[in-house]
Order: structure tokens, then C-alpha cells, then sequence
């Protein structure tokens, strides 16, 4: 027999949207399973900088602020957004987005995904509707008149009225609804660092468009750390993760032409590809 009623919902992945989508549907007074095989990290110390950060709008700062998780996110992890500055570095021109100009205090923040997961996932640990399952692995997927049924890796099997694939993009959801998926590399890598500028940043950000892929800063809570990501052809982006510190932070700032002063690395750059995936 299935280990739970069908009038439910099971969640598949415990990131942001899945932990999200899993306080929301509790707000709904619908009880929810969340599966996850890894349990995020909850604690860090204060020098381990993490250049994972999400751009929040408005919109998404309401929503979660719907779950109360807004107010419990510490002042360190997140800064608000409140302008904007891209420019062609070839000369071709710049434009300024400024909050001022649509009435708002900001137009976003710019929020350390580590620190929104932590939230949500203590939330969820504290929610009577929620169940969380971790360590915990789906096997297999049924589907019957009324309610679907999960099989994990343990023979374990969870009914509820849908299941919700929050699993990334190499979701096993997906495969198993056997979904179409258009994939191709964009042959670059974004790489990932926090730097330290000479010249505060005032909660502006910066992007530059190069001929080899934009590089972009966005402000970070210390109001003299940012977050860089910087977009390029994966032979140049093994060629800057080659360089020693000294002469990367040197590229870095001739990149960004100088606007924050010089820039300077605090950990250690991370290179992601950068991958298109249409489901």
C-alpha cells in the first residue's frame, strides 16, 4: 500500500524552487513530500565566500516574503540592487538603469543561494506539512486514474495528485516523463569568483560587453565585495584559470576598465559551462 494519501503533493529536488514550491503549496494547506539526495549545507564561517548568487526582483522578494523567508535571511548574505551600468567595450555605447527612474528604493537584490536554501530548508525541517526525505532517491514513476506513485531507490512508495520536478537541469523527472529536450554549448564557460574592488561599489552593478563574452560585477553585502561572472570562449577562460593571482586579478580589472578601481581575488575562480537546454 502506498505510504501516504493521494491528495498531496510530492516535490523532487531540494533547491530554491523546490523547497519554495514546497512552502507555498503548505500555505495552501496541501501536505507535500520534498525529496533530495544531498542535504545542503547549513553553516559556513564568515570568510568562506560563495560567488552563487541570484538576481531577486520584486516579484520573487513578494513570494518570498508570502513564506516568510524574506525577514529570517541574514543582513551578510544578501544587499539590495539599486542601479545598474552596461557599456560596450569597444566603444559602442552604455546605458544606466537606475531605480529611481521606476519610484522604487531598488530594483532588486542580489541574494547568496546558499543563504536562501538555508532558510527554505529549515523552514521545511519545521513545517508539519512537509515531509523531507534525505537522503532520499526516486526510482521509478507510475501514474493511475487519480494520483501518481513514486517508487524510491528503498521500495519505498509515495502516492500524491502530482509530482513537481524541481530537480535541475539534468532532471530525472523530466526523462522519465520521456519530454523532448533540445541541447547544445554555447563553447563558454562563466567563471565564477568574489573579488575585493578599490572603490565601493554603492549597490551598483557592472556588466562589459568584450568580444570574447560579457563580464559582470554584482554587489555583495560588504560594500567593497562583489561577485564576479565573467562569460567567455572556454579557450580563453582556460587560459585566465591558468593564470596566477596576481596577473588574474590584473585581466580582471582591465576587463571591467578600471570603474571599481583595482579588483582583487578572495577564493579561489570556478568555471561553469555555459549549456542551452530547451524541455
Amino acid at each position: 500500500m502506498p505510504s501516504s494519501q493521494p491528495q498531496s503533493v510530492i516535490v523532487i529536488g531540494g533547491g530554491m524552487v523546490g523547497l519554495l514550491a514546497a512552502r507555498l503549496l503548505s500555505t495552501q494547506q496541501i501536505p507535500v513530500t520534498v525529496i533530495e539526495a544531498n542535504k545542503p549545507h547549513l553553516r559556513w564561517t564568515k570568510t568562506d565566500k560563495d560567488a552563487r548568487v541570484s538576481a531577486v526582483n520584486l516579484a520573487s522578494k513578494n513570494v518570498l516574503e508570502k513564506v516568510s523567508a524574506w525577514e529570517l535571511l541574514s543582513d551578510s548574505a544578501f544587499t539590495p540592487l539599486r542601479e545598474m551600468i552596461v557599456w560596450d567595450g569597444a566603444g559602442g555605447g552604455e546605458i544606466h538603469f537606475d531605480s529611481a527612474d521606476i519610484g522604487e528604493p531598488e530594483l532588486g537584490y542580489i541574494v547568496e543561494n546558499r543563504e536562501i536554501i538555508r532558510v527554505l530548508w529549515q523552514q521545511c525541517e519545521a513545517d508539519e506539512r512537509i515531509t523531507l526525505l534525505c537522503p532520499s532517491t526516486p526510482h521509478k514513476i507510475s501514474s493511475e486514474k487519480d494520483f501518481v506513485t513514486l517508487t524510491l531507490e528503498n521500495n519505498k512508495t509515495i502516492s500524491a495528485s502530482a509530482i513537481i520536478g524541481a530537480d535541475g537541469g539534468h532532471s530525472w523527472v523530466r526523462s522519465q516523463m520521456d519530454a523532448g529536450v533540445i541541447e547544445r554549448s554555447y563553447y563558454q564557460q562563466a567563471i565564477v569568483a568574489v573579488v575585493k574592488t578599490e572603490i565601493a561599489h554603492h549597490h551598483i552593478a557592472y556588466q562589459n560587453f568584450l568580444s570574447t563574452g560579457p563580464i559582470g560585477l554584482l554587489p555583495l553585502a560588504d560594500p567593497y565585495q562583489m561577485a564576479v561572472v565573467w562569460s567567455c570562449e572556454t579557450e580563453k577562460a582556460e587560459a585566465l584559470l591558468a593564470l596566477d593571482d596576481i596577473e588574474f586579478n590584473l585581466e580582471m580589472t582591465n576587463a571591467l576598465q578600471m570603474r571599481l578601481g583595482e579588483l582583487t581575488l578572495l577564493n579561489k575562480p570556478k568555471a561553469i559551462p555555459l549549456v542551452m537546454r530547451h524541455a
